[in-house]
């Protein structure tokens, strides 16, 4: 039987090529990243310090003809970048390529590498490759590795000739033509793993997210393992029951949407029909059960049938949640090239994925922003790699296309919420938006629940909404935690949240009466932040007017009187306030800074200044007023950060060029004394900036190695010092006073001020220095490649967007 490694990705390519050496060498080797790595894709597991590595491994993914020349070439560079990086083997050398190479041309090969100082190389083309797996030693490599057998010519032969039924036969087709689209993450080793332990494997998750496609894996995977496949998809018990025959053995199972497709599809008698049925099946010799289902449905489920629920808590270990938001950078990038290569997305849209980030604080591939996505989902990715949604479409707008469809999943919830929740859940749920993105407490969602409804004429008082509808929604669209043994809820994907912003954005009755019945400031914010119609824009207005927002209390009965929510709701409604709204918005805006509150003060100021664009309101005569309070000015200042001090000083500046400053010496005295402490946080940042890219680079030059983890931490620390002060003097720190607020504030302060505040800022930076230890500070030196997890991946998931192609 031929293997088909061109089924296999770089990644996976270089995984088998590390297991087949293992077995080869036998000595256990480690994968590393591509780039400077000297030419290494995996050596010795084990480190051994001051001592070479025994066996390098490289892994050449080229199922193309390559000419001998590139062969001989390629071990030639490869040896050079050994030596270069010191990296070269004290045993062998062993290249792992997946295409064909000649006799004649791996000699060529293994006299060049041994010519250059290797002392034993082996090649393994293809035909070694092939040959080698198919002995029983590489059994373990076969079942580790789901795409070396699945993507072969001849499986849609073998699966059909064990299906025993058209509906499983339509099934096992659809496989067959999306076995490309399959990817072997870490999510189906587990369900492998544990259809190894117990026959019963139970799949769930949200929309989207991959039950059906983790299911047609396992089938493909038990298939190859000589078993029959029984299909029956939204609870057809009665197939399962008619193919299940005396002594029957070597059977799976498969129940797919077994409780329904949409909702709850099956009454209390089914459901126990059906575990007395899964009953049975595990008692068959070699039989297996998949079954799958929406979370929601199998809460639903269990609600209403106790037996059902009894027997699903007590296979609780055989269930595999399907949830992005754990899945791995490495296997979401893995699923998002599996379907740009399935639907052939031309390369100069994956170009475009490739391009590095528009983003001031990085510059990795777009691909890996998606991959990092809150609201990754593998439905939305495949949506978008087909190709009426890329086509026409200008390839260098493909990633920013993604990226909508992933800010705003509405397709997924707006089906769940329109098709499958009742009213009084979607309320609910609206609800538990308007409290925030936190845990809540159930109590203050029931208080807020009863409100809304109280506005729905026809709601029925005799039967308890709230706990009905939120059973209904626990685990799809809420979660339970407990804290302190008290039950709280919030949503259980961030997506949902999305989604309700976007339905009151569009739904103005909705979110005029979540308005009219609001119980918590906190809904305030909330509610306005989603729309800002007349009718919601008339509630805040009343709010802050009336002085109703002073007595509204928070969900967690906590009092913050100037938090958030009221400088937060302004912040939204600033479109579709009026000149004339001025009067109310400065009244609170005064209160907070009359207050004693510091952080009133703080956010008080951050409104003004927190943002590069403010609306009429600082050109309101009221505003200019308050520089003429002493205390307001100095509770301005005082709430106002080093980052948000650049525009204070311009729009004080502003004020005393216009003469709306009756007098200016105190305004210029309260400027200098809190500059001093900004000056010292500029420095500090100096400082961080320089001990990060600059200090680190080459700290193995100034400080040796210690055997005392102490002194160690004492050297750098005092070299630390010493390099500061020869480096940053008064003139630096004036320097970056007159970059941050100008020079006319810098030149207000002494010399004495910026010698001053330069003793105080480097002592408080040495102080508070966290001294790396001596492993990562020269680890560059060691070993260069031993990334943190994410970084590793990041490189991996680089490579295989390099690699794409769409033969």
């Amino acid at each position: 039987m031929g293997f088909n490694l061109d089924a296999l990705d770089g990644f996976e390519f270089e995984k088998l090529a590390r297991d087949v050496t293992e077995k080869i060498v036998g000595v256990d080797l480690s994968c590393y990243t591509e780039g400077a790595d000297g030419g290494v894709d995996a050596s010795d597991y084990y480190y051994r310090s001051g001592k070479p590595v025994r066996v390098v491994m490289q892994a050449k993914h080229w199922s193309r003809y390559v000419p001998p020349s590139k062969w001989i070439e390629v071990v030639s560079r490869l040896c050079e970048r050994l030596k270069k990086s010191n990296k070269m083997p004290s045993d062998k050398l062993v290249i792992v390529a997946s295409a064909g190479i000649t006799e004649d041309v791996q000699h060529k090969m293994i006299d060049v590498a041994e010519s250059l100082g290797i002392s034993q190389c082996i090649v393994v083309d293809r035909v070694k490759l092939d040959d080698f797996l198919q002995r029983e030693e590489a059994l373990p490599i076969i079942k580790r590795h789901f795409k070396l057998w699945t993507a072969g010519a001849n499986i849609l032969g073998l699966m059909l000739n064990r299906a025993i039924d058209i509906d499983t036969k339509v099934f096992l087709d659809h496989v067959d033509s999306h076995k490309g689209l399959y990817i072997q993450t870490s999510v189906f080793d587990k369900a492998i793993e544990s259809l190894r332990r117990h026959s019963i494997l139970l799949i769930v998750g949200d929309p989207g997210t991959g039950k059906s496609v983790l299911t047609q894996m396992i089938a493909l995977q038990l298939i190859k393992a000589n078993h029959k496949v029984v299909y029956s998809s939204c609870n057809d018990l009665n197939r399962i029951k008619n193919a299940i025959e005396i002594d029957c053995e070597n059977t799976l199972f498969v129940l797919d949407d077994f409780l329904g497709q949409r909702c709850l599809d099956i009454d209390s008698s089914k459901m126990r029909g059906l575990v007395t049925l899964l009953r049975y099946i595990s008692k068959m010799k070699n039989c297996y059960a998949v079954l799958n289902s929406r979370i929601s449905i199998l809460n639903e489920a269990k609600r209403i049938d106790d037996p059902f629920k009894r027997f699903i808590d007590s296979i609780r270990a055989d269930i595999v949640v399907i949830d992005t938001k754990e899945m791995s950078i490495l296997d979401k990038a893995r699923i998002m090239l599996s379907n740009l290569a399935f639907e052939k997305v031309p390369v100069e849209y994956v170009d475009a994925l490739k391009a590095p980030s528009s983003s001031l604080f990085s510059c990795q591939m777009k691909c890996i922003g998606l991959c990092e996505h809150n609201n990754f989902n593998p439905r939305i990715i495949e949506f978008c790699c087909r190709s009426e949604f890329w086509t026409n479409r200008d390839p260098l707008d493909f990633p920013s296309a993604i990226k909508a469809k992933l800010d705003h999943p509405n397709d997924v919830w707006q089906n769940e919420f329109e098709d499958r929740l009742g009213k009084a859940e979607r309320i609910l749920a609206y609800q538990l938006f308007s409290l925030g993105d936190a845990n809540v407490a159930i109590d203050a969602l029931r208080i807020a629940y009863e409100a809304r409804m109280a506005l729905e004429v026809q709601s029925d008082s005799s039967v308890n909404m709230f706990d009905r509808a939120l059973k209904r929604l626990q685990d799809t669209i809420i979660k339970t935690v407990f804290i302190d043994n008290k039950p709280y809820v919030s949503m259980a994907n961030p997506s949902v949240n999305d989604y309700c912003a976007w339905f009151l954005a569009n739904n103005n009755l909705e979110a005029s009466s979540m308005a009219k019945s609001l119980v918590y400031v906190d809904q305030l914010e909330r509610i306005a932040g989603a729309n800002q119609c007349a009718e919601v824009i008339s509630v805040v207005r009343d709010a802050f007017v009336s002085n109703r927002l002073y007595g509204l209390p928070y969900a967690d009965n906590i009092s913050r009187l100037y938090e958030l929510p009221g400088f937060k709701t302004i912040s939204h409604c600033e479109g579709k306030l009026l000149d004339s709204d001025n009067q109310w918005i400065v009244d609170f805006i005064y209160n907070a800074l009359e207050s004693s509150d510091q952080e009133a003060w703080n956010l008080a100021s951050t409104y003004l200044f927190g943002k590069f664009y403010k609306w009429s309101i600082l050109d309101a005569s009221q505003i200019s007023e308050l520089v003429n309070s002493e205390q307001l000015l100095r509770h301005l200042v005082a709430g106002t950060s080093c980052y948000t001090a650049p525009a204070l000083v311009d729009a004080l500046m502003d004020c005393i060029d216009m003469g709306l400053v009756d007098n200016p010496d105190v305004l210029q005295q309260v400027l200098i004394a809190r500059s001093k402490e900004w000056l010292y946080f500029y420095a500090e940042d100096d400082f961080d900036d320089w001990f990060k890219f600059d200090y680190m680079s080459d700290i193995h030059e100034r400080v040796a190695p210690c055997e005392d983890w102490e002194e160690w931490d004492q050297l750098v620390r005092e070299d630390a010092e010493k390099q500061l002060r020869s480096i940053f003097d008064e003139s630096h720190l004036k320097e970056l006073l007159d970059d941050h607020l100008g020079a006319e504030v810098s030149g207000w302060l002494e010399s004495q001020d910026y010698s001053n505040e330069l003793e105080d800022a480097i002592d408080g930076f040495i102080g508070d220095l966290i001294i790396p230890d001596q492993d990562s500070a020269f680890e560059s030196l060691r070993d260069p490649l031993r990334l943190s997890d994410k970084s590793v991946e990041i490189t991996i998931v680089e490579k295989l967007f390099n690699e794409y192609r769409t033969e």
